[in-house]
């Protein structure tokens, strides 16, 4: 191998021509809406009904754990309501008995007069 000659120039060394960017052309900037308009698309058509079945879901169940809770605060109240009836009527009865009680007790003292006299 022969060395090259010092007056040679390496291939480091020659400047390259530089080609600039081509200017955008309008097809491109056209096809570019058109990919991003059926990208969109696409994602409206995939994505928009799992979002309204997920919010469907979700509304239907915060739904039913109202209507849940509507229906123990009705099952409560209407229990409230009959151990207070029910607490009327031992009342009442409680009274009921006081006084039989009471009579009972007169028609005794009664009967003990009555055979005191004899």
């Amino acid at each position: 191998m022969t060395p090259a000659p010092a007056s040679s120039v390496s291939p480091q060394h020659v400047p390259q021509h530089v080609q600039q960017a081509e200017p955008l052309r309008w097809t491109q900037v056209v096809l570019g809406v058109g990919a991003v308009a059926a990208s969109l698309y696409a994602l409206k058509a995939l994505l928009v009904p799992y979002a309204q079945d997920m919010y469907q879901a979700w509304h239907a169940r915060a739904r039913a754990q109202r209507e849940a809770e509507a229906a123990q605060q009705a099952a409560l109240l209407e229990a409230v309501q009959a151990m207070k009836a029910c607490q009327e009527e031992v009342k009442s009865c409680s009274q009921a008995m006081v006084q039989l009680a009471q009579s009972m007790k007169e028609q005794a003292a009664q009967q003990a007069a009555a055979r005191a006299l004899e």
